[in-house]
């Protein structure tokens, strides 16, 4: 479980077990403050419940963050064999690019580089590489220009070659897709727990605050003080290194997160919309 989660969690359940005890003492001096101004057919209601219906509430919000933070920790686990499988199926697809590349080099020279459409280097990333060995296939099977071999003994099968790399291309081009599938996967996980963090968040400051604030009015101090709000993080209890106060108003912006992990480093030209 993340920090930020566990965080949430401890103050929910220690913020509920103190109101829980408390609600029918502190709903009592509530009633005996106020019943004066109670007018004719009018009767208070049931303070106590009140209290603890937030409680409620705030404790479905942390089992949804709870649901979503291990749906993100199980998605980026996932991750691990898309991503090994792409590396596999590029490195089968260099190797063999490159042998051909040399093969041309050898029998037909720059001419045939130019030819075969693998006159410019290798592209470092998985998706430049597709397309790379995607354009030699079709100079390959189709050429434009059919160059001359530097010594008549030199022969060259260029049907063959295009035969050899077409699985290869088609084995990147699937594992390409399942780390797309995976990423939009991780992003979506992400985003709910984007979004149920934000959901306790708001509903622990409008809650706890009431709480705290019944607490002080009903005079448990004591009870107010121990809910104060954190200056430093939304959504949490003040820790007790934190100096009593005021809410830091700049705590109250939504919780940030990341709308999904960066692209893994070492791996450059990555496209965002595979990776």
């Amino acid at each position: 479980m993340a920090k930020q989660v566990d965080d949430r969690v401890r103050s929910t359940r220690i913020m509920g077990a103190m109101i829980d005890g408390d609600a029918d003492e502190i709903a009592a001096k509530l009633s005996a403050r106020y019943a004066p101004y109670l007018r004719t057919g009018e009767t208070m209601p049931d303070l106590a419940l009140f209290l603890r219906i937030g409680g409620r509430l705030l404790d479905d919000r942390v089992t949804t963050l709870v649901a979503a933070d291990g749906a993100l920790e199980q998605e980026a686990t996932d991750d691990a064999e898309p991503r090994a499988l792409r590396e596999s199926s590029a490195t089968g697809l260099r190797e063999r690019v490159t042998f051909i590349r040399n093969q041309v080099i050898g029998i037909f020279g720059d001419a045939g580089l130019r030819a075969y459409a693998l006159w410019e280097p290798l592209p470092s990333g998985p998706e430049g590489l597709e397309s790379y060995a995607a354009n030699a296939v079709k100079a390959l099977a189709e050429p434009k220009v059919v160059p001359v071999a530097l010594s008549n003994s030199a022969k060259f099968d260029t049907a063959a070659a295009a035969g050899e790399l077409r699985p290869l291309i088609d084995a990147l081009h699937t594992a390409l897709d399942r780390v797309a599938t995976e990423r939009s996967q991780l992003s979506t996980a992400q985003l709910g727990k984007n979004d149920a963090m934000t959901a306790h968040d708001d509903d622990f400051v409008a809650i706890n605050g009431l709480n705290e604030a019944s607490a002080r009015a009903a005079g448990r101090h004591d009870i107010a003080d121990r809910l104060q709000m954190s200056r430093r993080e939304r959504g949490v209890l003040a820790s007790a290194d934190e100096p009593a106060g005021p809410v830091n108003p700049a705590a109250d912006a939504p919780t940030p997160g990341p709308v999904a992990p960066e692209i893994e480093p070492g791996m450059p030209g990555s496209s965002p919309f595979r990776d």
